[in-house]
C-alpha cells in the first residue's frame, strides 16, 4: 500500500482503500522501524483503529464529520 498522505486520501475517498487499512499500514511501518530509530513513545493503537474503524462508518454513511482524527 502506499501511505502517502495525498495518495492515501485521494484512495480513501474514491473507496479504494479504507480508513482502517491505511492506520494498520502506518501501525505496521512503525513496528519495523522504530525498533532502531526508537523515536516512538507511546504507539495509540487501539485508539488509531478505533477512530479509522469510525471513519470507515461514516464513510459508508456520508455523514463523515472532520472532528474525527483520522478524517479531519
Amino acid at each position: 500500500m502506499d501511505t502517502c498522505s495525498g495518495r492515501v486520501g485521494g484512495d480513501d475517498r474514491r473507496g479504494e482503500t479504507s480508513s482502517r487499512a491505511v492506520v494498520d499500514a502506518h501501525l505496521a511501518r512503525i513496528g519495523e522501524v522504530d525498533g532502531d530509530l526508537n523515536v516512538i513513545v507511546r504507539v495509540l493503537d487501539e485508539g488509531a483503529r478505533a477512530g479509522a474503524d469510525a471513519a470507515d462508518i461514516e464513510a459508508a454513511l456520508g455523514t463523515i464529520t472532520p472532528i474525527n482524527p483520522v478524517t479531519g
